[in-house]
């Protein structure tokens, strides 16, 4: 029943009225309504008065449509760039008035499943800063993999992101799930893809190492998170690594909550397909191609983990270089940069060496300590040792 239909039955019966009821329902002032109530009119004028606001209504609208903007930000927005002379209140009621929030168009994301042993996805949760029960800081990161079509997940603690560690976790997965999955899809990390005038293809050194393991890497889409959303959304699953921050004692103490945390996700049900990941890749484990296993430790082997002799020593490319002498049979983390090596214990840098073509390269402080766990000859008589064995060291190899 429209409203002057109501009016003029309430008179004609003597009906009372509940006017802020009517101003509800019809959006038209309560004290209008009552004026025209009692005035006996049988026409009800209202005016239909413009806002300084409707010049700015599609802006509105597009600024609303961006997930996690506040009506707060766009009038800031607004406020700044236009001259624009209203309250952020009446602001927000146009906004409320003219429901501009239901006139947002939804971007439609498409679901998509791939088929048993098509697809792998990967990711990493970077820098994590954590802190042990004794103080010491470790900046870590996360590599994750996850089975597309199962969601079984794999994930490995790592110092560093660079391209021998992404090689190594990725090994590492195909391991795990005993198999090597048709296709990988990666962001675009620097380790994976080269990107020259905007185009973006896999570098040709990743290149040479997915044919060499049977595996297509792919690059997802530019600003489309989506696209590779299977292992994006175990990221946030990641974050529970905060909970033990002063809890644990050491790097291996890590490693061991991230392999539990890896056993939790992949036996409790998921909630892209309502099972267990675990036993729906009992079937997926069927699709994926075989690893050649003595292949992939050959591949492993010229990755860049190294453990430190009882002479300080690491190898790299035929050729020996020091470690100070607290880190003998640690294992350690190199990395080439340039012309120089980067030795790494957990996440902290122990030494520095320029790549050498010297058979044994030690830093002369590494020597000399190593001089005095063997004597107790004052420090000129120590110096003395060092440099003239530190002189013989570098003849090594000369023709």
């Amino acid at each position: 029943m429209q409203l002057e239909s109501i009016l003029n039955y309430s008179r004609e019966v003597g009906l009372k009225l509940n006017y802020s009821e009517l101003e509800r329902k019809y959006g038209v002032n309560r004290k209008k309504i009552k004026k025209m109530h009692l005035s006996k009119s049988k026409t009800l004028k209202t005016r239909n008065r413009k806002s300084n606001l409707d010049q700015y209504r599609d802006l509105i609208i597009d600024k609303l449509s961006i997930p996690g903007v506040t009506m707060a930000g766009i009038y800031r927005y607004l406020s700044s760039n236009f001259e624009m002379e209203v309250t952020y209140n009446t602001m927000k009621h146009y906004i409320w008035k003219n429901k501009l929030k239901e006139c947002i168009k939804k971007k439609e994301v498409m679901r998509f499943e791939t088929d048993f042993g098509h697809q792998a996805q990967v990711d990493w949760k970077e820098n994590i800063k954590l802190v042990s029960k004794h103080g010491e800081v470790f900046v870590v990161n996360v590599f994750a993999m996850i089975l597309s079509a199962s969601r079984r997940k794999y994930f490995e603690l790592t110092i560093s992101k660079n391209q021998y560690v992404l090689k190594n976790c990725i090994i590492n997965a195909f391991e795990f799930f005993g198999g090597v999955p048709h296709e990988v899809l990666f962001d675009n990390m620097r380790t994976v893809a080269d990107i020259n005038d905007g185009k973006r293809k896999v570098n040709r050194k990743f290149m040479s190492f997915a044919e060499d393991l049977g595996f297509n890497p792919k690059l997802c889409k530019v600003r489309r998170p989506q696209t590779k959303g299977k292992v994006e959304s175990q990221m946030k699953f990641l974050d529970d690594l905060k909970i033990y921050n002063n809890e644990f004692d050491s790097f291996d103490d890590l490693k061991e909550i991230v392999n539990n945390l890896q056993y939790t996700v992949n036996n409790q049900i998921s909630q892209a397909h309502n099972q267990i990941p675990n036993l729906v890749y009992l079937k997926e484990k069927e699709y994926l191609k075989p690893l050649n296993m003595k292949f992939a430790k050959t591949l492993k082997s010229n990755l860049n983990t190294h453990k430190v002799s009882n002479e300080c020593l690491i190898s790299f490319k035929g050729n020996k270089y020091s470690v100070p002498l607290k880190f003998i049979n640690k294992q350690v983390f190199i990395e080439p940069i340039n012309d120089e090596l980067y030795v790494y214990y957990n996440t902290s840098l122990i030494a520095i060496h320029q790549l050498s073509n010297n058979k044994i390269n030690y830093q002369k402080n590494h020597y000399t300590d190593i001089v005095r766990s063997y004597s107790s000859f004052d420090d000129d008589y120590v110096d003395d040792i060092v440099t003239s064995n530190l002189l013989n060291f570098d003849r090594i190899g000369e023709k």
